[in-house]
């Protein structure tokens, strides 16, 4: 596995490559330019948590590549509207799962239980059959 200089987040778990180009801004050489969506909302699959960080802890480092020949860890993006009747509020969540059907379920199950509390006056209700996610390509 080589190393290269990239741009990271640091989550629960370690820390989140960021792609080089997508829905949460550039990161590529030395350019770091954040979209208007941060502060972001990840999902923790691991004990079905949300949590935020802001642009301000993204930092560039050396940091070992993926070896493509293994099965890859990738950002998410997961868009839905709460299902509650007279809602339909918008989130957009991220999250780092494996890039395969099997990570897809597991997000999928700790998006139920972390969504609960994103609205207020009510419990937030996910209709899985209306959420989007895809995985952010390096």
């Amino acid at each position: 596995m080589s190393n290269g200089l990239v741009y990271v987040l640091p989550s629960l778990d370690g820390k989140i490559l960021l792609p080089r180009q997508s829905h949460l801004g550039t990161f590529v050489g030395p350019q770091n330019q954040p979209t208007d969506i941060w502060p972001i909302k990840i999902l923790c699959s691991e004990n079905g948590r949300l949590y935020e960080r802001s642009h301000d802890m993204i930092r560039r480092e050396v940091y070992p590549m993926p070896d493509p020949s293994q099965r890859q860890v990738r950002p998410w993006m997961i868009a839905f509207r709460c299902a509650h009747i007279g809602c339909g509020n918008p989130y957009t969540i991220f999250a780092i799962e494996y890039a395969d059907d099997e990570g897809e379920r597991h997000l999928r199950a700790a998006l139920s239980k972390a969504a609960l509390g994103l609205c207020s006056g009510h419990a937030t209700e996910v209709d899985q059959d209306t959420v989007e996610m895809w995985w952010l390509p390096y």
